[in-house]
């Protein structure tokens, strides 16, 4: 297995390891150690230190995800994909253009993870930037039942963290990722949505799977120069 320790503040540390059960290993467990070296698992003590150890978890996961709070049995959650509707949305977004950045990084190249999207609540009309693998739409601009008016991919997609940003406004549409030059359009239109959905598709789909550092958005089409310097 690989483990690894991550300072959060105050003292505090995740740790956490990961690996493959099999054989005879198949029925143990976890165990946590303190230790006096990396080769003797024992400790002496001092008669007054100790540690403090929380939200210990136990998944079947190819990796660790966050603390899911349990009672006497095992448990599952809801994925993390927050919504903003009604006037909460509507009050700033400007149907006409507009810019949207993110900073994501994904746990796997192998699958497809909506990080942002402005939508109606379907797949038809939408704006959505994806963190995602290397057969699928990076961003993709969809009105009305033929659902992609423009889309564009990257095929290099890693799980490191990476910056996308896309402009848009009707027949003017930019889209880059780490800097790189902007790819472009001068055909599409821009869809009517009522709605953001931060880590799922237009209808809650798609959820990403990974971190999502930042997600920004300007009521206006940024220029190439300024996309581009965004995601630098």
């Amino acid at each position: 297995g690989t483990g690894s320790i991550t300072p959060i503040g105050n003292g505090w540390y995740r740790c956490s390891i990961n690996g493959t059960f099999g054989g005879a290993d198949a029925a143990g467990g976890l165990n946590i150690f303190i230790v006096e070296s990396g080769t003797t698992i024992s400790y002496t003590g001092d008669g007054y230190s100790g540690i403090y150890i929380w939200g210990a978890q136990l998944e079947a996961a190819e990796f660790p995800t966050s603390y899911i709070a349990t009672g006497a049995a095992t448990a599952t959650r809801s994925a993390d994909a927050a919504s903003m509707t009604g006037t909460n949305f509507s009050s700033w977004y400007n149907q006409g253009e507009g810019s949207l950045y993110t900073e994501c990084a994904t746990l796997s190249t192998a699958y497809n993870g909506s990080v942002v999207t402005a939508s109606d609540g379907t797949l038809n009309n939408r704006v959505v930037i994806r963190a995602m693998d290397t057969s699928s739409r990076s961003v993709s601009i969809g009105v009305g039942s033929a659902a992609t008016q423009w889309s564009t991919i990257f095929t290099s997609q890693t799980t490191a963290m990476t910056k996308f940003a896309v402009g848009y406004r009707v027949n003017d549409i930019a889209f880059t990722r780490n800097g790189a030059t902007p790819v472009t359009d001068t055909s599409a239109l821009i869809p009517t949505v009522n709605q953001l959905r931060i880590g799922a598709d237009g209808d809650g789909s798609v959820i990403v799977n990974g971190h999502i550092r930042r997600i920004s958005y300007y009521p206006l089409r940024l220029t190439n120069a300024q996309l581009q310097a965004l995601t630098g």
